[in-house]
Parts: C-alpha cells; sequence; structure tokens
C-alpha cells in the first residue's frame, strides 16, 4: 500500500508539472517582428548615482574579500566563499516559523502604490497569483517529500572536484615578447546509429512518453574547441562550443576529469563549456529523457536502493561526448600557432526581437578573430550573440544544430575561416526581421540564409581593434540557494545531476553548487561566464523600473559591464544551466504564467509575461549572481 500510494502522489506531482510546463514553456518563432525599439544602453540616470552604487556593489564585495572563512569547501576566491557560507548560514538557521511567516507575507510582495482604477485590478490579480501560486508550490514541495531520497553531501564537508581556478595573477599589460597562441579543433558527436537507437531531443519537453525518437539529421551536432594562450606562463584557457540544450555542471566536470592528466601537463587553468542552446540536438541536458517511463524506474530504484544508478540522458551517447570532446580539446592545444588577435563588433540589430520589457539586448553579433603568422592556415573566429536557435516547429524530430550551424558553415566556405558560436544573454531574445526568400523555403532554408547573412556582415565589417597579447581569466564555485519546486523535483528525479549540497538536511533547503567565470583579453573588452540563460539588462543594464515591475522596486544593482569597467560580451550557458537569471524586482511566483491564463490574455499588461519563473532557482537569482560577480572581480583584481 505505501507504494501504492508513492505512485500515486508522483504521478500527481508529475502531471502538475507537465501541465505547467506545457502552458509556460513560449513557442519562440524564427520570423517574430521587433516589438518596440532596441535599448542597449542603461536607462537614463543621473551619472553621479549611478558611480554610487557602483561604488557601494563594490565596497561590498570588498568587504567580503577582507573576511576570512574556515568553510571546508573554500574556492579560490575569498569573497565569494563569505557569500556562499552567509546563504548556508542563513538557509540552514531558518526556524520552521520563520518560513511559515515568509509563507505568509509572499504575496504582500506584490502589493505596489496604485494611482487607478487599473493599477489596483493589476496590483489585485498579481496578489491572487501570489496566493494560489503559493499554495501550488507547497503543495508540489509536500508531494516530491515521498520520491526515493537523493543523498546530498553536507555543504561544511563539500570538497570541489575538478574545478579550474584561471590564469592566477592579474596583469595589466603583455610579457614580453608575449604573442597570441591558438587552436581549433571540431568533431561531430551524432552517434553512427542515431536513426535506428532511440535518442531524443531536449528543448520543450514533450517527450513524457518517450514516443518521440529522432527521425532525421537536418546538419550536424558539434563539439568545437578554441584553445588560447597570451604566449606567457599564465596558462592555456580552452573555450568549448557544444550544439546542444544545455550541459550541466557536473557533465562539464566530468570531462575535465577525462582531461585531468593533460590539463595538468599542458598548463591548462580554465575549462569552459558553453552549450548553443538549440532546441533541437540529441539530449545533451536530461530534460529530453522520456518522463513518465523516468519516473517509474525512480520509483523502482528507489525501492531497491539503486537511484544513484540512474541516468536521465542516454549513456552511449554522453560517453561518446566525453570521448571525441577530450579529444577535440587535446588537438586544439596541440595545434596552437602564433598570430594577432582582433576584435570586432558587426550590428545585426535588426535581425534580433526581444519578447518581453523591458526591450534590452546586445545588438551586436562580437568576434574575436585569430589571424595567424603563417598565412596558409585558417583564421580562427569566436562568434558571439545573443539569440535563441528555436526557428522549427516544437514538434520536431530532426536534428539540427540551427543558425549557429549554418554561420559556421558559411563562414568556412565563404572565407575559409574555422568558427566556433558562443551563446550569449538571450533570456526572452529571438530572431527578428525578415530575409527575402523564393518561393517554396522551407524553415530549414530560411534559417539557413539568417546563419549566412550573420556570416556575411561578420565578414564585411571593417571595425577591427587590435587585441594586446595578456588574458586574465578567473572562475568562482558559487553555491545558489534553490526555492523553485520544479527544480527541486528535477534534482531528486535525477533529471538534472547539477551538483547540490544539505544545509539542514531537508530538500527545500538545499544549496546548488555551479560555478561562474570572468575572462579579459588585453586592455580591450572581457567576457563574462555566466551559468544560465541571463536576461540581459543584468549585463548592461536597462532593468525595469519601480512603476513597471512585479514587486514595485528598483533594481539598485550595478550592470556587470559597469562592474568590469570595459567593454563586456556574455557567454551564457557557460559550465552549466541553472534556469533564467534575472533582476530581482520582477520575479514572480514559480507558476505565475501558468496561473496568469487564467485571468486571461496579457493579463499582467502587453509583453509582459512571466513564463521564466518556471525556471528560476530564486527569486533573488538576479542579486545574488551580481554580488558573487562583484567579489570574484574584487578578489581577482585585488
Amino acid at each position: 500500500m505505501k507504494n501504492v500510494k508513492r505512485l500515486l502522489s508522483l504521478v500527481l506531482m508529475v502531471s502538475l508539472v507537465l501541465s505547467c510546463t506545457f502552458i509556460a514553456v513560449p513557442v519562440q518563432s524564427g520570423a517574430v517582428k521587433q516589438l518596440a525599439q532596441v535599448a542597449t544602453v542603461v536607462e537614463p540616470v543621473e551619472q553621479i548615482a549611478k558611480n554610487e552604487v557602483v561604488a557601494d556593489t563594490l565596497l561590498e564585495a570588498a568587504s567580503y574579500a577582507s573576511t576570512s572563512t574556515n568553510s571546508a569547501a573554500a574556492p579560490q576566491s575569498p569573497g565569494t566563499q563569505v557569500i556562499a557560507d552567509k546563504l548556508a548560514a542563513e538557509i540552514g538557521g531558518k526556524t520552521l516559523l520563520a518560513k511559515v511567516i515568509d509563507g505568509v507575507l509572499s504575496p504582500l510582495r506584490a502589493v505596489t502604490p496604485v494611482d487607478s482604477k487599473e493599477d489596483l485590478t493589476l496590483v489585485l490579480k498579481k496578489v491572487f497569483i501570489e496566493v494560489v501560486g503559493g499554495l501550488a508550490d507547497n503543495i508540489i514541495k509536500g508531494i516530491i517529500k515521498v520520491f526515493p531520497q537523493r543523498d546530498f553531501v553536507d555543504y561544511a564537508d563539500y570538497e570541489s572536484k575538478n574545478f579550474l581556478h584561471g590564469t592566477g595573477a592579474y596583469r595589466t599589460a603583455a610579457a614580453q615578447n608575449a604573442r597570441w597562441n591558438v587552436g581549433y579543433n571540431s568533431v561531430s558527436i551524432i552517434p553512427d546509429d542515431v536513426l535506428t537507437a532511440p535518442y531524443f531531443s531536449a528543448g520543450y519537453f514533450n517527450n513524457y512518453l518517450g514516443k518521440n525518437p529522432i527521425t532525421a539529421v537536418l546538419d550536424d551536432q558539434c563539439f568545437r574547441a578554441v584553445a588560447i594562450s597570451d604566449g606567457s606562463d599564465s596558462g592555456i584557457a580552452v573555450f568549448v562550443s557544444l550544439d546542444g540544450f544545455s550541459l550541466s555542471n557536473t557533465n562539464v566536470r566530468e570531462l575535465r576529469s577525462r582531461l585531468a592528466d593533460f590539463i595538468a601537463d599542458k598548463n591548462i587553468v580554465s575549462l569552459n563549456v558553453t552549450t548553443t542552446h538549440s532546441h533541437y540536438c540529441i539530449d545533451t541536458s536530461g530534460l529530453g529523457v522520456s518522463l513518465l517511463p523516468f519516473v517509474g524506474e525512480n520509483i523502482m530504484a528507489g525501492i531497491l536502493g539503486k537511484t544513484d544508478e540512474l541516468s536521465s540522458t542516454n549513456e552511449k551517447f554522453m560517453e561518446g561526448l566525453f570521448t571525441k570532446g577530450a579529444q577535440a580539446v587535446k588537438d586544439a592545444v596541440n595545434t596552437m600557432k602564433p598570430g594577432k588577435l582582433y576584435f570586432r563588433t558587426t550590428d545585426i540589430e535588426d535581425m534580433i526581437s526581444d519578447k518581453q520589457t523591458p526591450i534590452v539586448f546586445d545588438p551586436n553579433a562580437n568576434t574575436l578573430r585569430f589571424v595567424p603568422d603563417n598565412q596558409g592556415a585558417n583564421e580562427i573566429w569566436l562568434v558571439n550573440a545573443g539569440i535563441h536557435p528555436t526557428g522549427y516547429d516544437r514538434a520536431s524530430t530532426e536534428v539540427s544544430a540551427e543558425y549557429p550551424y549554418a554561420i559556421v558553415k558559411y563562414a568556412k566556405e565563404l572565407v575559409g575561416a574555422d568558427v566556433a558560436f558562443y551563446q550569449g544573454a538571450q533570456n526572452e531574445i529571438s530572431k527578428g526581421g525578415s530575409i527575402p526568400m523564393p518561393e517554396g523555403s522551407t524553415e530549414f532554408d530560411r534559417i539557413q540564409a539568417y546563419g549566412n547573412q550573420i556570416a556575411q556582415r561578420i565578414i564585411a565589417s571593417t571595425n577591427d581593434v587590435e587585441v594586446e597579447p595578456y588574458l586574465n581569466v578567473t572562475h568562482a564555485e558559487i553555491f545558489m540557494p534553490i526555492e523553485n519546486p520544479i527544480l527541486m523535483a528535477a534534482a531528486k528525479l535525477n533529471i538534472i545531476n547539477n551538483i547540490c549540497v544539505n544545509t539542514t538536511g531537508k530538500l527545500e533547503d538545499a544549496l546548488l553548487v555551479t560555478e561562474m567565470g570572468y575572462a579579459e583579453f588585453g586592455s580591450k573588452f572581457a567576457i563574462a561566464m555566466v551559468p544560465g540563460e541571463m536576461t540581459p539588462e543584468l549585463a548592461w543594464g536597462g532593468a525595469k523600473t519601480a512603476a513597471e515591475s512585479w514587486t514595485g522596486k528598483n533594481w539598485n544593482y550595478p550592470s556587470m559591464e559597469e562592474l568590469a569597467g570595459r567593454k563586456l560580451i556574455v557567454f551564457g550557458l557557460t559550465n552549466d544551466q541553472i534556469g533564467y537569471i534575472m533582476p530581482d524586482n520582477d520575479v514572480a511566483t514559480t507558476l505565475a504564467d501558468a496561473l496568469g491564463g487564467i485571468l486571461g490574455k496579457d493579463a499582467f499588461g502587453e509583453n509582459n509575461s512571466h513564463y521564466s519563473e518556471m525556471l528560476t532557482t530564486s527569486r533573488n537569482v538576479g542579486s545574488t549572481l551580481i554580488k558573487y560577480f562583484a567579489a570574484m572581480l574584487e578578489d581577482f583584481k585585488n
């Protein structure tokens, strides 16, 4: 009887999650028109006030860095460790009474000043959503307690493994006789039996019964590695571009473990995996698992005590990814050659659409262009843009790396460049504009044309700036609170295999272990490496004002670019996928978008839905990330 009840509870929970996910996950068309004028800079504010906000954040970061820590889990950055220790203490020390009070008061965060009947109506809608959403969250949290227990190590006992710290000492000028050295390698990871064995894609969570295996291959799915060194003793940094929906930090560390001896031998100080986020590749994340059969496997594994043996990804495919990927990294490092490095930006603003307010995004394709001294060798490009690759039907069962593949293909055909594409800050960003196409063109043709046009515009750009040969890279291991019950369920079910640590032994008090990074190339620009899908306003400013936001509060944090003090680009979905990352002042309850549908179309205003909360770790994910970022930079530069 106990197992029957467990089964019924699991079915109830899964049904709830599936129905809400189906409603909440947006369809991102490849032909969406631009909704409003692009904003690419911080909203106008007094410069003095802005500088004070930056100064306050840096001062707070400096206080973290100067504080000693006795944690057993200390990474290289003292400041980020202090933040983690503080979070662990706060979560672990919260009493049941405090949690109950928080739950009762939670809906009040949606109460904001009103000046009209319309404002009052919106506030009442928000309060209703918060109340019902809070009840739904608690129901899900209660139900998942019957899932087989997944053991997490205690926070104090956690030991970091296969984490790389970066280049060490901070450089402000090139070393004597320094030269850029860069290598490239690309390998297909599509298995030979892709059409005969059951492989599945990830991206739209629609493979509930395992009935939709891959049926065709439209282009390719690749692992591309670029190795970069400034020629000094600072070490080598490797930047991997992986065609796929996402890759967990656990699996990134598995790749590093396969290369442990090589990493030590070659002085590799940074190895990063950025996924292109194509929704049509063979599943690298576990989110394309045949969900209902997998739930049954969890029940049986829990009864037999074998939950650690479960895997939501295809083990044969993942083994191929690790094996081929490790060799690609070796080949990229072993073929490094000297040359010059240039940075260029290419205006593609008319090809991008932001479907959510505020309208903020990077309007450029950013290219780090390596020109080898050997004139017979291929140029190597790292191309970055923040645009969702979601042009096919969500029910598609055909493998495609989408427009990033087309950029790589046409750059090679047109100028012989070896290219790797790195996804940017693209939380709500999709394709925009239109490209004239002949009658009878397919969606594949349109996506190819889109990537081709980006490649041609990059080639035509003439604003190259030479990058001085010195590289600074740092990484921080960070611990993020998990409030989202859907992510809790995914973690407990092994649908995602991310590393988690206990603070009290209760699932709702666990911390998610992930990492973030930062790389400076000379004095010209920097890259923020972010472990999820981040809204552009965190990187460059322009967050909603108090009057526009869900909570009625301002976002009082500087942008990452302001903290970096130089031009910044973002490599999103790098070394992990912890979900959506956005400013705290506009985060609603987990099921806000699904519940909002009850209240009618555009319940919270046009272009103002709240689907991101479905896959957000917590209401404070934005401020927590910014605090970690500021502390990491403070430690590194000082």
